[in-house]
C-alpha cells in the first residue's frame, strides 16, 4: 500500500531531478551559447510563423 511517506519522496525526487538534471545540466552546463551549428534561416522560418501568429492575433481581436 501506498504511504503518505512515498508519495512525499516521489515529489521530492522529481522536484531534484527536474531541477538539477534538467534545468542545471541540460540547459547550464550542457548549453553551449555560442555554438556553431546555429539553425539556418530557412529551418528558423519554416512553416512563416510570423503570419501565423499575426492571423492568431487578428482572429482572436476581430470576435469580440
Amino acid at each position: 500500500m501506498i504511504r503518505l511517506w512515498d508519495w512525499l519522496f516521489a515529489i521530492a525526487y522529481m522536484a531534484f531531478f527536474i531541477f538539477f538534471g534538467m534545468m542545471k545540466i541540460g540547459y547550464g552546463i550542457l548549453a553551449d551559447k555560442d555554438s556553431p551549428y546555429a539553425f539556418a534561416p530557412e529551418e528558423m522560418g519554416r512553416f512563416d510563423p510570423r503570419a501565423h501568429l499575426e492571423r492568431i492575433a487578428s482572429s482572436v481581436t476581430t470576435d469580440k
